[in-house]
């Protein structure tokens, strides 16, 4: 998908695994609070966020890659979830790193994730979100 078909979902602009730091680096920092980013939780949300848009793209259909999905799937059984990973995959890799962390060290980075994705579900972005959608299911002539 090129950017000029302005989609709001931002899975359709991941056209390979290699492309999913890039997305997870976007919503890291468009959802960081000033002065509150620790490089532990930081990176650790950065890790299980990259494992799950991973696990995403690669087995889930097109229309369960998306933010919404995303945050159901972090509120579920994220072992299940991870259990049949392919051993080196980016999915593996991220989630692997994740899941040594004690019980109570794992929620909370689970809760920071839930966090940053909640700032896209906000009225405002939405409302935005559904503008652009019924502009990308049209044809316009620009002069």
């Amino acid at each position: 998908m090129s950017m000029n078909e302005k989609s709001t979902n931002p899975f359709d602009y991941i056209e390979t695994e290699q492309d999913i730091p890039f997305l997870v680096d976007f919503i890291m920092r468009e959802t960081a609070s000033e002065g509150t980013d620790d490089p532990f939780w930081s990176k650790s949300e950065f890790g299980l966020l990259a494992a799950v848009i991973a696990k995403q793209y690669a087995s889930f259909p097109k229309e369960e890659q998306t933010l919404n999905k995303t945050r159901e799937l972090l509120k579920g059984d994220l072992d299940a979830l991870f259990k049949k990973s392919d051993p080196g995959s980016m999915t593996e890799m991220n989630y692997r790193y994740f899941s040594v962390a004690p019980g109570t060290t794992r929620q909370g980075i689970i809760v920071n994730v839930l966090n940053r994705l909640s700032k896209f579900d906000e009225e405002k972005v939405r409302d935005w979100a559904q503008a652009r959608q019924s502009y990308k299911d049209r044809r316009y002539i620009l002069f």
